[in-house]
């Protein structure tokens, strides 16, 4: 007796971006994730800063978490536009037992090679 396994699309929970220039002594990060706040919206974080340093959080609000996925995939165009490079990613969907049982989330998480760019 098998169960089928119905997964969604794999969605973007999570950035890390890279952008370093020794010649402009320039090394700088910039993170965005997709997080539920305490009021069941869905929330962009943002995070920048220099390497090292505490950096600057944002947290910008959405109705849902599409529309918190859409907004990062914006903010990862500006920032590849910039010269940010991704050097992580995490991906989430939820996986559902089609035979009526109990669902989970899935996450995966990559980690680019050194020197790798990623564009969406």
């Amino acid at each position: 007796m098998s169960r089928a396994i119905e997964t969604t699309t794999p969605r973007l929970q999570m950035l890390v971006l890279d952008r370093t220039d020794p010649r402009q002594n320039m090394s700088r990060f910039y993170v965005l994730s997709v997080e539920s706040s305490l009021f069941g919206d869905a929330a962009l974080v943002r995070e920048w800063g220099r390497w090292g340093s505490r950096g600057r959080r944002m947290l910008d609000l959405y109705a849902n978490a599409d529309e918190a996925a859409e907004a990062l995939e914006d903010w990862l165009l500006r920032k590849s536009k910039r010269g940010y490079r991704v050097v992580a990613a995490v991906t989430a969907g939820y996986e559902s037992n089609s035979g009526g049982g109990e669902g989970a989330f899935v996450a995966e998480a990559q980690q680019l090679p050194a020197g790798c760019t990623s564009r969406a």
